[in-house]
This record gives C-alpha cells, structure tokens and sequence, in this order.
C-alpha cells in the first residue's frame, strides 16, 4: 500500500514537473526575445555613451590625488607607479578607462595650516603635481583652454588651488602662484578666510559680516561642477548613481545646461556613489543621464564645452586687463585673526622721517654679534 502510494504520488511529481517544463519551454521564444531586446538596447546605450565620450573627453574639475601623495608617499614620486597606484581612487589606467581628457589637480592644505604655513604647503603641492605630470608621459601641463583643445593624445593637466585659505590673504601670493600655473581657486573649503564665508562653521575661526567682504568681492557667471562625495549628494555615507543624476536634473532645471560640469572630488573624500567608486567610473554616470533624455549635446556641453567656454571668457577679460596695473590693495591687519603670526615690516624698518634710528629697532642681541665682529675684525687688521 504505502509502495502504491509512494509510486502514485511520484506520478503526479512527474506529471507537475512536465507541466512546468512545457510551461516554461513555450516561453523560451518570448524570453529569448526579450533578453536579446535588453542586450542589444543596452550595447546600442553603451556605444552612444563611448561616442559622446570619445568625440567630447571629460574635463573634470576637481581630484586630490595630490594630498594622497603627500599622505602616503610624502610626495615622493619615486617610489610608486601611478599607471596601477591601488590606494587610490585614481590612476592613470582608470583615467583612461573613465575617457579623462583633461584633469584640474588640486594643491589642496588643510584648513588648519591657515595663519601657519599655508602659502608653503601650497607651493610644495603646485610642485609635486608639476613633477607628476612631467614624469608621466600620458599627461600633458597646460595652462590655457587651447593647450586642453591641443592635447588629444594625452590627459591635459592643470592647477587649481582649493580653498583661499592657501593665499594667506595675498594678492601678491595668489598673483605668484598664477605665475607658477594655478588656473582657478576656490575662495573657501570648510574654513572661513577673513574675505570670504565658508559654509562650515568653526569656534576658532571668526567669519567675516558677508558672505564676502568688499576685499573678496568678484563677478558672477560661474560654472557648477558636481561633487560626488556622498555626504554632499545624499548627506549620508551610503548613496548612488541616481543621487548625483539628481544634483544634475536640478541645476539643469535652475540654472540651464550651460551651467554644468563635472568635479568628482576623488581622492578628497572617503565615501562615494555604487557605481561610481572610482575615476574609471564616469561613464556610468553618462549612461543615467542619457536614461534621463539629457541630450548628446547637452552630455558634451557638460563634459567639456562648458568648461572651455567659461575658460575662454576668463582669457578674454585676462587679456583685456593686460596693461591694468596690479591691485596693490592689502587685507586691513585688524581683519586678521591671528595677528601674532604677520610681520609688519613698517615697523621693523622705520622711514627716514619717522625720528628713529634703524639700529634702535635692532634685536639686542644682533648688536651685540655685530659689536663682536667689528672687533675681532680690527685685531686682525692690526696684528
């Protein structure tokens, strides 16, 4: 009895699984179909991003892997490949893989070093990038929109310096630093100049009134470029592909499309989009954007066009001004937080009118050395 039953009931199982079996074998044809539909829609997808990407390289406004080399590697170049560098977000294999045409490299100091050693920090990280892009014959430094528009075989290289916090409230710094091939600088990072207000608030740092001070005031029409840092684009740790895309929709919707650009952040924070861990990630980003009718004109306009557009303006009001003298204008000291830290030379060397001999302004003990010499001097010239 129990065999019977055990046999029926295998029966049916059978009988059930051959159901299924010629079920499923009728939907084979649809299901094939619609596979083979979403891989050629999906290659059809991926060959238009390649295209627009090709014929449009990115310009990507923002990476730090100029403060990695300083963190790992204490700027030494010598000792690292950055064709296949693994502790960072960025190499120059993934570079190629993300179509970079163009990279502005961030000399970047913490906000901490302001009222310090800002200005030779600054310097020694506008060095370390020229050395990279020297050493590596994949890129190429320029320092004008036609130097990007001529290098086609190689990633274009530029300077910005982020955060004004690096030009210790010089003009003279921030005018030798252009001379150096620093192309932009943002006015603040999390830290509040004496000119100009940061978003950030800090206890031991006093914003100025506005927002910016007469001393910091400059024109309008920039451009946007997107940070992917997922504390900026979601506010959390955990974010998307679909987070950033957003930040693109908005200021499309605000701003227009000419307003765009790109400016990753990478190797400047820690936590970035699923999908986008890295510089070779960039045409994912491409690809949403395209699922959300951005237009190809619209993607090369962000990718590249409005970039130089603005950079060209800038040249355009940079030769208009060539024979302007040099603002000679100064940061009022009583605006500086940190007195103690500036030398005022006025002091240390008075005018010929002010009544005050230069040697009353000497340290003692400088007099003294000085006594010293002009003594042994004379023994021996006298023997």
């Amino acid at each position: 009895m129990f065999f019977l039953t055990s046999l029926q009931f295998y029966n049916s199982e059978i009988s059930a699984s051959s159901y299924k079996m010629g079920f499923w074998a009728s939907l084979c044809p649809a299901v094939f179909l619609l596979l083979l539909l979403s891989t050629t829609l999906m290659s059809e997808t991926n060959n238009t991003v390649n295209q627009i990407m090709k014929s449009a390289p990115l310009i990507d406004g923002h990476n730090d892997l100029a403060l990695q080399l300083r963190r790992y590697f204490n700027n030494n170049l010598t000792g690292l490949d950055l064709n296949t560098l693994k502790k960072t977000h960025t190499n120059i294999n993934k570079l190629k893989e993300g179509n970079v045409g163009a990279q502005l490299w961030s000399a970047y100091v913490l906000c901490s070093s302001q009222y310090k050693d800002a200005v030779r920090l600054t310097m020694e990280q506008i060095d370390v990038i020229k050395r990279m892009c020297r050493k590596y014959e994949e890129f190429n430094l320029v320092t004008t929109s036609e130097g990007i528009r001529n290098t086609t075989d190689k990633i274009a290289c530029l300077i910005t310096i982020e955060g004004g916090q690096s030009i210790d409230s010089s003009l003279a710094a921030l005018r030798m630093f252009y001379d150096l091939g620093v192309r932009s600088m943002s006015l603040t990072h999390t830290c509040h100049t004496p000119w100009a207000r940061s978003t950030e608030e800090h206890s031991d740092i006093v914003p100025p009134k506005s927002s910016l001070t007469d001393f910091g005031q400059k024109k309008k029409k920039g451009l946007v470029m997107v940070n992917f840092y997922c504390g900026f684009v979601a506010c959390q740790k955990v974010c998307n592909i679909s987070n950033v895309a957003d930040h693109f929709d908005y200021i499309k919707k605000i701003a227009g499309y000419k307003s765009v650009g790109i400016g990753g952040d990478y190797d400047g924070a820690v936590w970035f989009p699923q999908g986008l861990e890295d510089v070779s990630k960039y045409p994912a980003l491409i690809k949403e954007l395209l699922r959300r009718k951005w237009t190809a004109g619209e993607l090369k306009a962000v990718l590249r066009d409005n970039f130089l557009r603005v950079f060209g303006k800038v040249e355009e009001v940079k030769a208009k001004l060539k024979n302007v003298a040099a603002s000679e204008k100064e940061i009022p000291l009583n605006e500086i937080t940190n007195k103690s830290c500036r030398l005022s030379l006025r002091d240390v060397f008075p005018t010929a009118n002010s009544g005050h001999s230069l040697w009353k302004t000497v340290p003692p003990a400088f007099t003294i050395v000085c006594t010293v010499n002009t003594y042994i001097v004379s023994l021996i010239l006298t023997g």
